[in-house]
Parts: structure tokens; sequence; C-alpha cells
């Protein structure tokens, strides 16, 4: 190998994605010798990765000049950010701590891959999802460490003076950060333990860690029914109270996903027939000995107003195991922003003590709540008792009619309704920590998860995405009120028959059963699994009439075929092919 080029930068402040962003990414050669101290090259600063000393292989301009149809001669040394451009580099032979002697003085230790950002694709001029295929393509370069200082310059041989045969190379890291969905926990663990191991890629390898735990699956799962007893109820605020669950048999639970729900069969009482519906879980543990749901009683609500009537300590309930598609991802690396309103705090409440779980390595978390006011605040105390725990969350209450009492105590922030501007002002001062340096990051660089009325989920996920949010990056709960379809189209009672069965039925407004209810009811038992319209299990085809859905499902429906769990007739003849 032999060392081609020696390229330095200073930080500078660029105008890219609608902002300024401070970067060191562009470079400027060396011409004669250069020092190499323990921090890196001087004359050399770094604004976002802290990693000593980056370095490419020479050929690597040839291969992405002739990908993405440029003139070679239009990159001089330094395009892609390196300091060293060496003839010769491969991360495919190199392992993590294999070392390097550039001339007779240098010793570099190779400390991981380049994990590319933003930055690229835009020196580049490509799309942001050309970063994926750069830091797959095994000519991203790589991050190496000063083990011993001293002068170099271009024409130096470059020789490898000590090979670690046990650990995986550069280019198979790459791999386990950006393109293994179940990466093995204890290599993870092996390379973070390392001195020497890249800052830049541990954050990125901490962040795959968290999804190897996450997705390992758990004992104690169950199908269908579990019986679960009541063993503590808590009035949260004035309309919603928690209820904690523990399984009768004391055996194992699964940890559920921060977000997800659970389908509770709550019993009837004096002749009546037990009624379902779904709950977010509003707490998380790494081990649980048992869920526990935060129900707001609606005026309207048939399986909330029995909860809160009939469900005390004590009470035996059928519980379904967790599930749901609006769940936390712990894998990433970026600041998290929560926002909810309402009872839409439940799933998040969950999301933020998960976040919280990953320790040191959790990156900054944000939560913006927002009530009618102090009465109407469920689960405000432990939030607050959360933020004062752990000093990278911090929390933002909005109040629509705050109480004179309410502004007398200074309960909340703002006043008013949330729109865009105020979400962005919380976010001007986020940042990630990489080493031991604070990094300035661009809002939209987060994730978000919004959780309240349709209303608000849908504006702010609209206006996020006009001031440059990415719509990848933006989780709402779907699980909403269909709006003027189920008023327009509702009526007194019909007739549902399961044309397969041969049974007809009566439904009434009055009892507002589900057309998967009322099968249930009738002895019929279809496949059936979430309840909201999530996994298309109950769907079946419908051969006669139409249906109304009180919550829009979120599975497609499509041809005349209707989703059993959260559908409701909408003519006075329905017929079902059950």
């Amino acid at each position: 190998m032999r060392l081609e080029a020696i390229s330095v930068g200073r930080t500078r402040t660029i105008e890219m994605r609608s902002g300024a962003v401070p970067t060191a990414y562009l470079k400027t050669p060396v011409a004669g010798k250069c020092y190499v101290e323990a921090g890196g090259l001087q004359g050399n600063e770094t604004a976002v990765h802290p990693d000593a000393v980056y370095a490419i292989a020479a050929e690597h301009y040839e291969y992405w000049a002739l990908r993405l149809g440029v003139d070679r001669s239009a990159w001089r040394a330094g395009h892609f950010a390196e300091n060293l451009t060496i003839a010769g580099l491969d991360e495919s032979q190199l392992r993590i701590g294999d070392v390097i002697a550039v001339g007779s003085e240098v010793e570099l230790i190779v400390a991981g891959p380049r994990i590319p950002c933003f930055k690229l694709s835009w020196s580049l001029g490509q799309p942001d999802t050309f970063i994926r295929e750069f830091g797959l393509s095994g000519r991203a370069g790589v991050y190496l460490g000063v083990r011993r200082s001293g002068w170099i310059e271009a024409g130096m041989p470059v020789d490898i003076l000590h090979r670690e045969p046990a650990h995986p190379t550069v280019a198979e890291v790459s791999k386990l950060a950006l393109d293994c969905p179940h990466p093995p926990e204890e290599m993870l663990r092996t390379l973070l333990a390392l001195p020497y191991f890249s800052r830049s890629a541990a954050l990125v390898l901490e962040a795959a860690l968290m999804r190897a735990i996450d997705g390992r699956a758990d004992t104690g799962t169950w199908r269908d029914w579990r019986e679960f007893i009541v063993t503590c109820v808590v009035d949260e605020c004035l309309d919603v109270r928690s209820f904690t669950l523990r399984p009768t048999d004391d055996g194992p639970l699964p940890r559920a996903r921060a977000g997800q729900f659970v389908v509770v069969q709550v019993p009837g009482t004096s002749g009546q027939d037990p009624i379902i519906r779904p709950w977010s879980l509003s707490d998380w543990a790494h081990r649980p000995s048992g869920y526990r749901i935060s129900v707001k009683r609606q005026a309207d609500g048939v399986g909330s107003s029995r909860l809160h009537e009939s469900v005390r300590e004590g009470t035996r309930l059928n519980i379904r195991p967790p599930s749901g598609q609006f769940m936390l991802d712990r894998s990433v690396f970026m600041p998290v922003v929560l926002i909810g309103a309402g009872i839409g705090i439940t799933p998040l409440l969950a999301m933020a003590k998960a976040h919280l779980a990953r320790g040191s390595s959790a990156p900054k978390l944000r939560m913006i709540h927002c009530v009618r006011s102090g009465d109407f605040h469920p689960l405000r105390e432990e939030i607050d008792l959360l933020a004062e725990r752990h000093p990278k969350l911090r929390v933002r209450y909005v109040y629509s009619r705050p109480t004179d009492e309410d502004v007398a105590r200074q309960r909340f922030h703002q006043r008013g309704h949330l729109i865009v501007d105020d979400v962005l002002a919380e976010l001007k001062d986020l940042s990630i920590t990489l080493g031991n340096k604070e990094v300035s990051v661009p809002w939209f660089e987060c994730d978000f998860y919004i959780c309240g009325p349709e209303g608000l989920e849908g504006e702010l996920t609209r206006r996020l995405i006009e001031r440059g949010g990415r719509q990848s990056r933006i989780f709402c709960e779907r699980f909403q009120p269909a709006g003027d379809q189920a008023a327009s189209q509702s009526i007194e009672s019909a007739q549902v028959v399961f044309a397969r069965s041969g049974q007809s039925l009566v439904w009434t407004q009055s009892e507002n059963l589900s057309l998967l209810e009322l099968a249930e009811r009738s002895g019929l038992a279809p496949p059936s699994g979430c309840r909201i319209g999530v996994c298309s299990s109950c769907q079946c085809g419908l051969l006669e009439g139409d249906v109304r859905y009180e919550f829009r499902p979120i599975a497609d429906v499509s041809g005349r075929t209707a989703l059993l769990c959260c559908a409701k007739p909408a003519t006075a003849r329905v017929v079902l092919d059950l």
C-alpha cells in the first residue's frame, strides 16, 4: 500500500437542507509533510465525528466516478472528506484492531467503518438513499486511531504491522451496522467493549444492539385469551383511571414493545355479554410482572364506561397478548420527539420509559403533552418524576383551557393549541453525544411519534413535512374514529346473515356490537386477532349490503370485503360469507 495524498479541513457553516450546518467535510490537500498527533492530523478539525483519522482507497475514486457518471478529474484528493488517500486499502481485508504503519514513525489502528451521513449525499449531489449504498459498498473507507505519532508525507509506504484475526473485517462491521436485521448480540458487545473502537461506529452499533434486544423472542407469550386479575386501580385525573393487571397463573410475561396495546375482555354483569376493547399499555418494563392500561371514560363509550363502573381490584379479565404496529424504534441514535394529546399520552409514556432504559446511550428525548387543563391531565406526576430522574428528557405541557388555579400555580408552559411552530421552537437545541463531543443535529433528523385526535396528527404531520421533515420518520397511532362517515351511515337496526352457517341475527344500534362480536354471540368463531383493524385476520367476504367503520381500519380493505372486528351495518340487510 502507498500513501497517495493527505488532506485537512476546518469547521465552517454551510447552508444545506434549508438550514445552516457546521461541518469540516470539505478538505484541502496538504503539500509536503504533516504531523499526526493523538487527536489526528495537525490543521484538521472535526465538526461531528470524534475519530482521529479517516482513510479511503485511491481506487475508490475511479469506482464512484464511474458509478455516478462523473469526470474523475473533477475530484481532487479529500473529496470524500478523507484525511488519507491510500492506494491498495481494502476494507474487505482489514480487520478491527489491525495496526498499520505509515512510513517509519506513525502507527494507526483500525477503529471502524465510515458511517456516512446526509453531508455525503449533499457533497456528491445524490439523494439520501445513496447514503446506505455508499456505507454498504465496501468502498466507504475506514476510521483509524493513532497509536504512535509522527510525520507523514505523500508517497510513503503503508504496511500492516499486526493483524487481529479474531475480529470482523471493516466491511463486515458496516453490514452489522447498516444491513443486519438480527445482529449477533455477542459480537456487538465485544466490539463496543474495545477501547479503540470508533465512537462514530459505536453510536450505530449501540443502536443495533437495541434492535437485537428488542427483536429477541421473549418467553411467556401466549395465544388467544389469558386470565389476569386487577391488582391496582388508580384515578389519574377526572376522567382517566389506570388498571394494573397480573396473570392469575403467575407465569412469565413477554416484554411488550413500547406503544403496543392489549385487547381486553370486560365481563358483563346481570346477564350482559362481555365487551372486547383494545387499550394501549401505559407502562413499560424490561421484565414485566404485569401490564397497565390507563383508560379515559368516554361519554358514549360502552367499553370504557363498563370498565370504570364494574372493574375493581380483584376483578378477573381475559386479555390477548400485546400487539400493534405503533411501536418505538429503540435502534435510532438521533433524538426522539413524543407528541400526545389527552389520553394519547398512554403509549407515549411507555415509549419514554423504554427509551430512557437505554441508559447513557439513549439520545435526547422531547415530550409535548396537550390537555384541556390540570383537572384533565392524566399521568402528569409520573411524567414529571421521569423528567426529574433523567436529564435527557425535557417535557412541555400545553393547556387549551387552563383553570385559574393552573395559572396561579404555573402548571403549564403554553396556553392554547399546539401548532408546528411551537414544535420546532422546542427542537432548536438538539444534539447527540459523540465521544466527549456534543454535536448539534437538525430537527428533521428526529423520529416523531404522535398520538391524539386525528386532526392533530394529520395537521402536524403535514406541516412537519412541509418544513422539511421526512415522512418515513413520522409515526402516528392510527387507531382513530372514522368521523363523519360513521355518523352519516348510522342505522337503528339491521338484519345480519351469516351465509355459510345459515344464521340470521338482528343487529341494533342500542347494543352497538361489531360484526365480529355479533358473530361470536351467535356461537361462531371467525378468525380474529387485534380487534382494531390491524391484522386483517377477520377479513370476510361481503355478499350483500354495506358496512361502516366506527374506527378507521389500518389494514387495507379491498373489494367486497369487511373487517368484522371494527365493522357495523350501514344498510338494513348485510350478508357475510361466514
